[in-house]
């Protein structure tokens, strides 16, 4: 039967973002505090009893929070005001953080626009989209416990209006 496991506030915008891969929980983000210009956060509901827990508070692109495969991880974009001489652009990088800790690691940073896709099937790397050759491509970079450890490579470039939704469970 259905059944409601979270009620925002009257004029509250919760986005949910991902399911986990055991089933218990569910990522979705809503601002910390009632206003337009509150700071929202991460947070996980129990699928069995609706308990909160917050991962993290952060000024979020709220459309791109996952679990990795193992559901010990979330990634997730994180817009920033970028400054270049008198332009102001605002760019995209790459956070992991850990579900349990709330510990945050930058996984992609570049003053290229990266947006995060998803994680490889085994959860060993993450998948973005960034123009750091100058036209849109698809990345990986190789994450161990929550970090990366090498510089990201290019899967494929020249993409022009890419506009991806996920990885299957096949890569």
């Amino acid at each position: 039967k259905p059944r409601v496991l979270l009620k925002a506030a009257t004029n509250v915008r919760l986005s949910v973002h991902d399911w986990s891969p055991d089933g218990k929980w569910i990522t979705f983000s809503q601002p910390e505090t009632q206003g337009t210009n509150s700071p929202r956060v991460i947070s996980l509901v129990s699928v069995a009893d609706g308990a909160l827990q917050k991962v993290i508070g952060e000024n979020l692109s709220p459309d791109t929070v996952r679990f990795s495969p193992d559901g010990n991880y979330l990634a997730y974009n994180l817009a920033r005001n970028q400054i270049r001489g008198s332009n102001t652009q605002w760019t995209n990088d790459i956070y992991v953080v850990d579900v349990r800790t709330g510990r945050r690691k930058l996984a992609v940073e570049h003053s290229a626009n990266e947006r995060f896709v998803g994680w490889a099937p085994r959860g060993s790397e993450i998948l973005f989209t960034s123009e750091q050759r100058g036209t849109p491509g698809l990345w990986s970079v190789l994450v161990e416990n929550g970090e990366t450890k090498v510089f990201p490579k290019l899967l494929k470039g020249g993409l022009e209006e890419l506009q991806p939704i996920g990885v299957t469970r096949e890569g």
